[in-house]
């Protein structure tokens, strides 16, 4: 596909640059740590050989105020690696025709109401966190997204269990869906039955769409209530492309139509884009992962709207 050679000309030109730059510093990290490990290890040593305690209690002085910086440092490493190339990626689909005012907040996230308002996914949470935001428009529609971690205590295994992990969008759409449309991965059924049952309740039927698309109709279930047809809603090459999606990266795709609102999410079993310290993060394959996740996402908003 066109843009992705145009991305990875950038990623060659724009963002691999700022991936080595940011790989210098991890190594130099790397390399203070081996030198506060042998220092360490030598003030220890040193304070018994010599004998002397405040020679002893300044030398680990000394050491630890060099271990709280180099902390520092890697908090500080941390904490830009990811807003750094995420604001890059974001800047280069800002410059794509159909995206623009896109902006970052790598603090921010989705409020949970809105989130609960897709009715993709139960109300019952005990752990609600999001990061990296991002806002702006798909076509003429304000959307915005986030990263989100929900989690919840299991009823029956008692311990900690994911309700959702991935990219959460929401979107505005002009014209009413009606009361709703759900289209949910068939494997997944079992776990989100509390929030199938609670659309149902509102006239919610399952629409058999294995004629119209087999490939789509086979891996989604798709339910919607009777003031809301789910035929046209997408087009058939945007089914096939998240059929495909979803067959090569083995993410789960949500999505809900719930009157003027638009919500998408997408799986993700990690955080991409968080560098490990003893790791080269040189990686184009990671970067274009993320790249992928967002234009998926982006692009079914796009495609609604033109179908819509």
């Amino acid at each position: 596909m066109e843009y992705l050679d145009e991305f990875r000309i950038f990623y060659n030109h724009t963002i691999h640059p700022e991936l080595m730059r940011m790989e210098d510093k991890r190594k130099q990290l790397v390399r203070n740590f081996v030198g506060l490990c042998v220092a360490t290890v030598g003030v220890v040593l040193a304070g018994f050989l010599t004998g002397i305690p405040l020679i002893g209690w300044l030398a680990l002085l000394l050491v630890v105020m060099l271990w709280v910086s180099l902390f520092g440092q890697v908090y500080n490493y941390h904490s830009t690696f990811k807003p750094n190339i995420a604001r890059l990626i974001i800047d280069f689909i800002d410059n794509r025709i159909n995206f623009h005012d896109l902006e970052y907040e790598e603090k921010m996230s989705i409020p949970k109401a809105t989130f609960f308002e897709s009715g993709l996914f139960p109300k019952m949470v005990d752990e609600y966190r999001g990061e990296d935001y991002i806002r702006g428009k798909i076509g003429e529609l304000p959307f915005e997204m986030c990263e989100l971690s929900v989690k919840r205590i299991s009823p029956v295994r008692e311990r900690v269990e994911d309700v959702f992990r991935g990219i959460f969008l929401h979107a505005t759409f002009s014209q009413n869906t009606g009361d709703g449309i759900l289209v949910i991965p068939r494997k997944r059924k079992q776990y989100i039955a509390a929030a199938i049952q609670a659309f149902a309740a509102k006239g919610g039927k399952v629409v058999d769409h294995t004629i119209d698309s087999p490939e789509f109709g086979h891996v989604f279930t798709i339910i919607a209530t009777d003031n809301a047809s789910y035929v046209g809603v997408l087009s058939l090459e945007m089914e096939e492309a998240i059929y495909k999606y979803h067959i090569d990266t083995q993410k789960d795709v949500y999505m809900s139509f719930v009157g003027h609102q638009i919500y998408v999410a997408v799986t993700q079993d990690r955080d991409l884009l968080e560098p490990p310290i003893l790791r080269n993060n040189v990686s184009y394959d990671l970067v274009r992962e993320f790249y992928d996740d967002l234009v998926m996402l982006m692009s079914i908003i796009l495609d609604f709207d033109a179908n819509n």
